[in-house]
Parts: C-alpha cells; structure tokens; sequence
C-alpha cells in the first residue's frame, strides 16, 4: 500500500534533496527508500491534521516543509 501510494502521490525529487540537504555525505541517492516513502505519507497526513484546525489553515504549507524528518521517521 505505501508503495502503491508513493507512486502516485510521492514527491520523489523533493524527497530526494531533502535528504541530500539534511545528509551532504549521501548523495549518491537516485531513488526513494521505503523509510522516505513512509515520511511522505506521515509528512501528508500531519499536514492534513493541521489543515482540519482552523487556526492552522493558512500555515500548512510551511508546516508542511518544516516538519523534521526524524519526526516522519518510522
């Protein structure tokens, strides 16, 4: 399911360099592991929880690109 999932919603370039931003040892990554798939579904379903609180609606972008990546990790 998370891989059918990341097919066809996944960012994988973004997903990519944001490891490469958050680890510049590891660039030779070509492709997404399923750890990266898995914090894009965590990544989206915060993002939706924040955009169900009305006080959150119009910051859910930024919440969106500032949620740490050890918060999305399994």
């Amino acid at each position: 399911m998370v891989i059918l999932w990341y097919l066809e919603h996944g960012e994988t370039e973004e997903d990519i360099a944001q490891v490469e931003a958050q680890a510049p040892w590891y660039l030779h990554k070509e492709a997404p592991s399923f750890a990266d798939m898995l914090a894009g579904i965590r990544r989206e379903i915060w993002t939706a929880r924040f955009s169900a609180q009305p006080v959150f609606k119009r910051v859910s972008e930024k919440i969106r690109r500032l949620l740490p990546r050890w918060f999305l990790a399994a």
